[in-house]
């Protein structure tokens, strides 16, 4: 999932898109798709955002929590991303996949329990494209 919405992005980040590539875009089946209204440098596009769904829920999901454990954390991020491994330091656990495009570092209390900041995640979870209206 994290290398195919990679690939999305590079293709068409920031780009201007028509409709056949806008359904190419969803067909990945791992995005959603946000119409912002017109674009104000390009008045003859929507301006669009585009989701990768799972790497926002699980954001959301171990953001402005606490986990009893590295292996409550573990378990909940292998449910929604499967494919990040970990790697367990003094006070640290830190979750990459191969390509190291994602980076989250969750900190171990002293009393085991498991945290991760916001600040401590690197990872993308959305782009913009500028949708071409048909006239």
């Amino acid at each position: 999932m994290i290398t195919t919405f990679s690939q999305l992005k590079a293709r068409y980040g920031s780009k201007e898109i028509t409709m056949e590539e806008l359904r190419t875009i969803q067909s990945s089946g791992i995005v959603s798709f946000a119409n912002e209204g017109i674009s104000r440098a390009n008045k003859d596009c929507l301006q669009c955002v585009i989701t990768f769904d799972a790497m926002q829920t699980l954001i959301a999901g171990i953001t402005g929590r606490t986990f009893s454990d590295i292996a409550a954390l573990n378990g909940y991020i292998e449910s929604v991303m499967p494919g990040l491994s970990a790697e367990q330091e003094a006070g640290l656990v830190t979750y990459r996949d191969a390509g190291k495009q994602v980076e989250i570092i969750a900190t171990v209390g002293e009393d085991l329990s498991v945290t991760v900041d916001r600040d401590d995640i690197g990872a993308e979870s959305t782009f913009q494209v500028l949708l071409r209206v048909q006239h």
